[in-house]
């Protein structure tokens, strides 16, 4: 499924500044647009403002100025917080952060706790959900009886119990071997195809962005690109940008004489990427 025209998270001059005496700011006036249906990555050096992003988007924190808008709601006009973000935001983190003593239909079952519909139709959901994921034989499995795809396939079906407008992923397979890193990386696209789910996703895994269908690029506290990958020059042109070499011409690092040219032409070449 292809997004659409409708704007779900909006950001305006979104600024967060870390400390009182030395100061970090973390985010540097963000504005960003994200539409109903898309499957955006997030990428950038360490330290680059990607998880603060993130923790904004959530209202997990509050900017130190601008504003986030979701699905049209200032998340500074919110009263609760918690309540709007329950409803709106769907969260997937890389230590999944399931509960040790409940199944995996247990824990799926937890958001629902704060919604009007029956113990049965709560239970309903989540069986329905975990049979989306592929988990339809571990429905009574503890997360300890789980591997670490099937326990991120169970945060999946969990970030999804109460059809949220977003959902919001930090690092989702950072904590997986490289073929379960695609299984989860392929179900996430497919029900961004098939459900219409809107994604946003933190990763340093240049393989998980190229899955994407649009990959937002920071660097510094700053959006530095926003694009879709068209082809393998593209893609490799991205995995370029945030390599050591790609961030060290684009911050003028030294070269030798007889690469001045060379480093300049690629600093301009990364510079439109």
């Amino acid at each position: 499924m292809l997004s659409d025209s409708t704007i779900v998270v909006e950001t305006r001059d979104l600024t967060k500044v870390f400390g009182t005496v030395e100061t970090v700011r973390a985010l540097d006036g963000v504005n960003l647009t994200i539409y109903s249906g898309d499957f955006v990555a997030i990428v950038g050096p360490s330290g680059s403002g990607k998880s603060t992003l993130l923790n904004m988007l959530g209202g997990l924190d509050d900017p130190s100025s601008g504003d986030v808008l979701i699905d049209g709601v200032s998340l500074s006009s919110v009263q609760n917080i918690d309540i709007f973000r329950s409803k709106t935001v769907g969260f997937i983190f890389q230590m999944h952060n399931l509960i040790p003593t409940l199944t995996a239909l247990e824990n799926v079952i937890v958001p629902l706790h704060e919604s009007s519909m029956t113990k049965l139709a709560r239970r309903d959901r989540a069986n329905e959900l975990l049979v989306l994921v592929g988990l339809e034989h571990r429905l009574k499995s503890l997360p300890s009886q789980l591997s670490g795809g099937e326990r991120q396939r169970v945060a999946i079906a969990r970030a999804l119990a109460n059809d949220p407008k977003i959902v919001l992923a930090d690092e989702p397979t950072g904590n997986l071997d490289s073929k379960t890193t695609i299984d989860i990386m392929e179900l996430m696209s497919e029900l961004n195809q098939t459900q219409g789910t809107t994604l946003i996703v933190v990763t340093h895994n240049l393989q998980c962005a190229n899955m994407m269908r649009r990959v937002v690029t920071m660097r510094d506290g700053t959006i530095v690109s926003d694009s879709v990958p068209e082809d393998g020059f593209d893609r490799d042109l991205m995995e370029f940008r945030q390599s050591g070499l790609g961030q060290a011409i684009l911050e003028g690092g030294k070269v030798p004489d007889n690469m001045a040219d060379l480093a300049q032409n690629l600093k301009d070449l990364l510079g439109k990427s």
